[in-house]
Order: C-alpha cells, then structure tokens, then sequence
C-alpha cells in the first residue's frame, strides 16, 4: 500500500488518516464492511448485516489487545463510503464516529479515514497509530482475497 499521507491529524477530537491503496474501491468497501473480522478481529465472530442501523461487535486481534468493540452502520455507500458508530473501552468508552472515503485515483484508490469524538489527546495518538498500522494487515487481506477470487 502505497501512503499518500501518513501523517496523523489529531487536532479538535478528530484523528485523520489518509493513504493510497492498490486495492480498486470495491475491495476496500468489503475491507471495511464484510471483511471487517477478517483483518481487525476475531474470525468467529458472527457474520454482521451490512445495512445502515446494522449493529455489531468486533473482538479485535489479540496484537491490538483483544478488546471488544461494538459499533453500527450509519451510512453505506458501496465503493464509495462507509460511515459508522464505535464505542470500546479503549476509546474512553464514549461513541466516536468512523468516517470512511474511498476515492478513485490513478492507481488505485485514496483512502481517507476520519475517526471523531475521541476526547483524549492520548487516545487520539493512539487511534492515528492503529490506523497506520491496520493498513497493512488490511492490505495483506485484500491481497488474499483477490487472488483467491
């Protein structure tokens, strides 16, 4: 995966990330809709209904600390967009908003990652620091799942 940006944006309770995937749009919308377990938590989870005001949880990998997050769909948009809820202890236990782009370019696609309401400024590092790392195990699944398809 190719960074556009992979500086850190943590000013005023948002973290935004942004970074240029090979990965063509439809891909990173499974990413991060039906393949959510598949790179960030727990593959026994139960499969999650992809509709807006859809709930779920995701236990995430023991390597991110194995806990237990719970969110819902707000908006999706396939290809384009998906927007959802997050609560987990780790983020302060209040709701923040995860706010997902994917814009075409000319290789590839431009992922653009807005995660707001976390008051903490500590927090927010780390949520910035998450982002830049899942990347990869994102891209690693996506790979897979290409060549598989």
């Amino acid at each position: 995966m190719e960074l556009v940006n992979n500086a850190v944006d943590t000013a005023h309770g948002v973290v935004r990330i942004g970074w240029r995937s090979s990965a063509d749009a439809g891909h990173l919308y499974w990413g991060f809709t039906e393949g959510l377990i598949d790179w960030s938590g727990s593959p026994t989870a139960p499969v999650m209904a992809l509709e807006p005001g859809a709930a779920f949880c995701i236990q995430t990998r023991p390597e991110w600390g194995g806990e237990a997050h719970y969110g819902r769909f707000v908006e999706l948009r396939p290809g384009h967009r998906v927007a959802m809820k997050w609560i987990s202890r780790s983020l302060g236990g209040a709701e923040s908003d995860v706010t997902i782009d994917l814009l075409p370019a000319s290789t590839g696609t431009d992922v653009r990652i807005e995660h707001a309401g976390i008051a903490d400024q500590d927090v927010r590092a780390g949520v910035g620091k998450f982002w830049l790392a899942a990347q990869h195990t994102l891209d690693s699944v996506i790979a897979a799942s290409q060549t598989s398809a």
